[in-house]
């Protein structure tokens, strides 16, 4: 049996709301944020909804999107995502950004 989760700080719940307010206003910054709060601060990680925001973000030209995608897709260790975060490493490196130039 596993362990019920916690429900998530009101704090948490305050600002994803506000993360998702101005990541669909198009707010690249929060995009990012909402990410990567959806992928390591909820219990249990929105792994898909964290994907989609990093995805918007990427798209967009941020390399930190390129790299948290990047890192999300490889953690997941089936060829097609691996793939995927070969591409967005490589477009992340492309432009210069030494981290992503060391996970290609």
């Amino acid at each position: 049996m596993s362990e019920p989760t916690q429900p998530d700080p009101p704090e948490l719940e305050v600002a994803r709301r506000w993360f998702t307010t101005a990541a669909e206003a198009g707010q690249v910054s929060a995009q990012i944020h909402l990410g990567l709060l959806l992928a390591t601060q909820v219990d249990p990680p929105e792994l898909e909804e964290a994907r989609r925001w990093f995805t918007v973000a990427a798209e967009a030209g941020h390399v930190s999107a390129q790299i948290h995608l990047g890192v999300l897709l490889a953690t997941q260790l089936d060829p097609p995502a691996l793939e995927e975060a070969r591409r967005w490493f490589t477009v992340a490196a492309e432009a210069g950004d030494v981290f992503a130039q060391t996970n290609l």
